[in-house]
């Protein structure tokens, strides 16, 4: 489809080469720490309140391997009355590179560098017990 695209659009230069992947989860209730299924999760201080209605969480983490960076935002869904079962999240994982001007043979590599580090962040960031519950 690439080649299609550039026959008929004839885009710029590329600058930015990005994947996004987003991920719904669903955590079955109740459960007492979001790092059962969590292992980047919030954490709030022992002197405060332990009951969460929601949250947003984003982190920028460039990569020790290569000049790509990901944005990850998990995303905890405002909890309602009336799904008592499981607290709905979304795992967000946009992962980027910025390149000088390029080949398309070059854009594949990048590509495929990416996909390697949003597979490395999505299974840093879950625990097995939530790997689990989609097996």
């Amino acid at each position: 489809m690439w080649n299609v695209f550039t026959e008929h659009i004839h885009p710029g230069p590329i600058r930015r080469i990005a994947l996004r992947y987003i991920n719904r989860l669903e955590l079955p209730l109740p459960f007492n720490d979001f790092k059962d299924y969590l292992r980047t999760a919030p954490e709030v201080s022992a002197d405060a309140p332990q009951k969460l209605t929601e949250y947003f969480m984003r982190l920028v983490i460039p990569d020790d391997c290569s000049p790509s960076v990901a944005i990850v935002t998990e995303i905890m869904d405002p909890v309602t009355s009336s799904d008592q079962k499981n607290l709905h999240m979304t795992l967000d994982i946009d992962v980027f590179q910025l390149v000088p001007e390029t080949g398309d043979q070059r854009i594949w590599e990048i590509v495929s560098t990416l996909r390697e580090y949003k597979d490395r962040i999505f299974f840093a960031t879950i625990t097995s017990k939530l790997k689990g519950l989609y097996e």
